[in-house]
């Protein structure tokens, strides 16, 4: 079971065109076809009762796992109101695969060897990408990328500082989003190991994930990765914010903005506007993106909360949108994507199940030991973060490593629960 789930984390990172099946309705790649085949294991699994899946309203990770099949079922149940057949199923495929990612993950991951065993094979995959990009950035060649599309300038070729790295991505966002990710299992690692020749890797590749985040241009992404490291440091050392701690780093933060303000002068004309109601056809990204959520949260309403559908929503922005959206039909937010298609009580769950998960981890933060530290702060880390980081792509859906990721989080509490919380042990 260890070797399939290897091949399956591994595979997500080849992303959907490798070896992909043309369907109607979406790409059958590699991946995917692995995450289906894993329906019939673990139905075997259920069969011999040879897995951990009796349901402890004790343990955190049942729970959160719990939330996730709701999930799964909302969605199914969604074509009662859906209005567009093809971008359900569509949708609820996705969903479906993802899910069964984590379910498969939580299942199959007994041990702690395990779980180390399957973030080295993610370590493996996010450091070629990592070359990958690497590369783009050198000569100018996308294996997988639409240069034109990307190149808007017609800069790369006379600029190579103008140049982003994509790899396996649409778009240099979710690549972004996907090395926030790296640096969280790059510290892992570092804490994991005690070969020094590793942890010198491990530094160059997280020095090199964060260059090719700025070389991205993706300025969420990047506000994250400073935002990362200084959770990591607070985690780390457990510094106590007291009052004067806060105004001291309010004020800090005041002052970073306005040398930016002085420095760069534009800087806070790109948040003025946020604020401007435009309906001319002709909009800033900033302003489209801010005309998405208006209008998810007015076709949220219209449906009551129940949601508009699995896969919904760019139907809807396509044919029922007030407002102009430069042509773009992904929300590019991903919890307004929870709320919108699968309603009030989908997410409301799924941030319950995200706080808990988080809430959990800070317990685990007692055991002492400095890896199972070290491995805890990074993944709240990556949490905090990614409540952020998760609004710069189009549609997170289509980005099915982050399924995988949160499958391994989940799996890792699962762990830590029965090894430490539910026995009483102290580290």
């Amino acid at each position: 079971m260890r070797n399939v789930l290897l091949l399956l984390v591994m595979s997500v990172f080849l992303g959907t065109e490798f070896l992909a099946i043309p369907t109607p309705a979406f790409q059958l790649s590699l991946y995917r076809v692995m995450v289906l085949a894993m329906i019939p294991i673990l139905a075997y699994l259920l069969r011999q009762g040879n897995s951990p899946v009796i349901f402890n309203r004790h343990k955190y990770a049942h729970v959160i796992i719990g939330v996730f099949i709701f999930w799964l079922f909302w969605g199914a149940i969604s074509i009662l109101w859906a209005i567009d057949l093809i971008s359900w199923i569509r949708g609820l495929f996705l969903l479906t695969v993802g899910i069964l990612a984590i379910i498969a993950i939580f299942m199959g991951t007994r041990t702690m060897d395990d779980w180390q065993i399957l973030v080295k094979g993610v370590w493996v995959m996010m450091t070629l990408l990592l070359l990958l990009g690497f590369s783009e950035l050198l000569t100018n060649h996308y294996l997988f990328a639409d240069v034109g599309k990307l190149d808007r300038y017609g800069t790369f070729a006379s600029q190579p500082l103008t140049r982003m790295p994509v790899t396996i991505f649409e778009n240099q966002n979710d690549y972004a989003t996907m090395l926030l990710a790296y640096l969280a299992v790059n510290s892992i690692l570092y804490t994991r190991t005690r070969h020094v020749l590793f942890k010198g890797i491990v530094i160059l590749a997280s020095l090199g994930a964060g260059f090719q985040i700025y070389m991205t241009d993706s300025r969420l992404s990047l506000l994250m990765l400073v935002v990362f490291f200084a959770l990591i440091f607070v985690l780390r050392f457990k510094i106590d914010l007291r009052k004067p701690h806060i105004y001291t780093l309010i004020g800090l933060g005041v002052l970073g903005i306005c040398a930016l303000a002085i420095i760069q002068p534009g800087f806070l004309g790109k948040f003025d506007q946020l604020l401007i109601i435009d309906k001319t056809e002709r909009i800033s990204g900033d302003i489209a993106r801010v005309n998405m959520i208006r209008l998810g949260l007015g076709f949220s309403a219209q449906t009551f909360g129940i949601g508009i559908g699995a896969g919904q929503s760019q139907y809807w922005l396509e044919n029922f949108a007030q407002l102009p959206l430069n042509y773009v039909f992904n929300l590019h937010n991903w919890w307004l994507e929870v709320l919108v298609n699968y309603g009030i009580f989908v997410f409301i769950a799924y941030i319950s199940a995200y706080i808990m998960s988080i809430y959990r981890l800070f317990q685990l933060r007692k055991v002492e030991d400095k890896q199972f530290l070290g491995t805890t702060n990074a993944l709240i880390a990556f949490m905090l973060i990614f409540i952020a980081a998760s609004l710069t792509s189009a549609n997170n859906m289509l980005i099915e490593w982050h399924w995988v990721f949160f499958g391994l989080i989940f799996a890792y509490i699962n762990i830590m629960e029965d090894r430490f919380i539910l026995k009483g042990d102290k580290a």
